[in-house]
């Protein structure tokens, strides 16, 4: 399965359309028509909007391996083992988190 297509199925299994994914995240919905279509790639903030607010797991959108969602306690651990550690904004915890989950699972 490509890229696109597993964006299309996280947001299909949400039960969003494009225009509510946009409402919520905040990206234009003709930026991620564009990624669904396969027309551009995501960039990595739409993939650390994804993983905020849909708990989508970073490694399945990118590489297909792993589960399609973290687990609340997971995307809560992050988040605070970040925020203890640096005073981060809420902007840079989705980057560094995203980052976290791509790495991991790159490795494993």
């Amino acid at each position: 399965m490509l890229l696109q297509q597993r964006l299309r199925q996280i947001r299909s299994e949400k039960s969003l359309t494009i225009e509510q994914l946009a409402l919520l995240i905040g990206i234009p919905g003709r930026t991620i028509a564009s990624y669904e279509r396969g027309e551009h790639l995501p960039s990595f903030t739409y993939l650390a909007l994804l993983n905020e607010h849909l708990q989508v797991n970073i490694n399945f959108l990118l590489s297909g391996k792993g589960s399609r969602f973290l687990s609340n306690d997971e995307s809560l651990l992050y988040e605070q083992l970040i925020r203890d550690e640096y005073n981060f904004s809420e902007r840079d915890i989705r980057l560094v988190k995203a980052i976290i989950e791509f790495l991991k699972n790159k490795e494993g």
